[in-house]
């Protein structure tokens, strides 16, 4: 049987059609500036006054949400200050754009994210950097969506230290009352080199590769990745904050061999800038990627799985990592809730068949037609036997009267 739908068509199988459209739904960004282990901590009135003097009111203030476009993202709350500890704070800002395209796919949902991060870099040097000065690029934001709107969780830590930065006036500000050193006022700098941020959170991208090997023909791709978008919908909420980005990919290699690829980014990760000690990092990346697969590929409560073999690398405020698993028929710690997603279920067939005889000049009774049943069709077709084979007798009915 073959069904043709198009543009216009009125009957159309609409549950299915309404699945495969993204949703129109909000953006909520929440960013938070940390300055930690400080000299001396600001007082809540001097982070405002310097905001209200020094921030654009479109950042700092709440602003009505009708007055937006499409690509404004719009203050949804004054700057608030929150201390913490007795030489640490926080300054928190969020914003929210309305009437954003959201597709239900998550790998196409990538391409939002990508748009909502242009914007949070844009609204971080608006904030953080002078005016005209080249662009910073800040790490990744972390991304949830609940199917009908995407919550961006950005943080940002700053201590003492050195790096290149031209701080804006409000950065500027803040820094000068917590006596943070040897820089100049933007105005008056000659050069960029300002002391502060010794380690901006580092951004973590791992590529992971599970190898199945098996007597069993492999698994389609189209039923692999919809095994793993399951369980990803069922299990999203409980991944860890860090993890912010998950894209997989399906590769057959033979017909009783697969490989499935998840790409994973981290942030919120602190690295020493001493090549030596930087182990402690990789092996922190490799636990939480670890968990976080465990989690979406596991049963609850069942003995985690581990990588065979890891390798990690270092440049700047990036790390690159890859991971390989490899599993075999008999393996005790395994994917199993993923396994299972796989594995056929054990169920019935009913099969009906009507034979219909239209238009006759005479219709036979139901007596001659079950006495010709009886006589000449075998009786393993023309009876109900035990329920395990079959469920009803042969059955007469007459529809009309010729």
């Amino acid at each position: 049987m073959d069904y043709y739908f198009q543009d216009g068509t009125t009957k159309t199988p609409a549950a299915f059609l309404n699945e495969l459209k993204p949703v129109l739904g909000n953006v909520l960004i929440r960013i938070r500036l940390v300055f930690k282990n400080l000299t001396r901590v600001p007082s809540e009135a001097d982070v405002l006054n310097a905001a209200n003097a020094l921030l654009d009111s479109k950042i700092r203030r709440r602003r009505s949400l009708v007055i937006q476009t499409l690509s404004d993202p719009v203050s949804i709350q004054n700057v608030i200050y929150e201390k913490i500890g007795n030489n640490s704070y926080i300054i928190s800002f969020a914003f929210q754009i309305t009437n954003v395209t959201i597709s239900k796919d998550l790998q196409l949902r990538n391409g939002t994210y990508d748009l909502i991060q242009n914007t949070i870099n844009s609204l971080l040097n608006t904030i953080l950097n002078v005016k005209d000065a080249p662009a910073f690029v800040f790490p990744q934001a972390n991304y949830t969506f609940n199917g009908t709107a995407i919550e961006a969780n950005f943080e940002y830590i700053f201590v003492e230290g050195e790096t290149k930065w031209t701080p804006s006036g409000f950065l500027s500000a803040n820094l000068n009352i917590s006596e943070l050193s040897t820089f100049t006022t933007p105005a008056a700098q000659t050069e960029s080199t300002v002391h502060v941020v010794l380690r901006p959170t580092t951004l973590v991208v791992v590529q992971t590769r599970m190898l199945f090997n098996s007597s069993c023909p492999v698994p389609s791709e189209s039923l692999v990745l919809r095994a793993i978008q399951t369980l990803l919908s069922a299990q999203l909420t409980n991944l860890t904050d860090s993890v912010n980005r998950l894209n997989f990919t399906y590769e057959k290699i033979s017909e009783t061999s697969y490989a499935v690829f998840f790409t994973l980014s981290i942030s919120n990760i602190s690295m020493s800038k001493n090549a030596e000690l930087r182990n402690d990092t990789y092996t922190q990346v490799e636990n939480i990627i670890n968990n976080a697969l465990n989690t979406l590929l596991n049963d609850a409560g069942a003995a985690p799985f581990e990588p065979q073999s890891s390798f990690f690398t270092s440049s700047g405020n990036q790390v690159n990592g890859d991971m390989e698993y490899y599993f075999q028929d008999g393996d005790t710690k395994t994917p199993a809730a993923f396994l299972d997603e796989l594995t056929p279920v054990l169920g019935n067939v009913l099969i009906r068949i009507r034979l219909v005889f239209k238009n006759l000049t005479r219709v036979p009774s139901e007596a001659d037609v079950l006495n010709a049943a009886n006589a000449l069709l075998d009786s393993k077709i023309r009876r109900a036997q035990c329920l395990i084979t079959a469920n009803q007798q042969l059955h007469f009915q007459e529809c009309t009267a010729n």
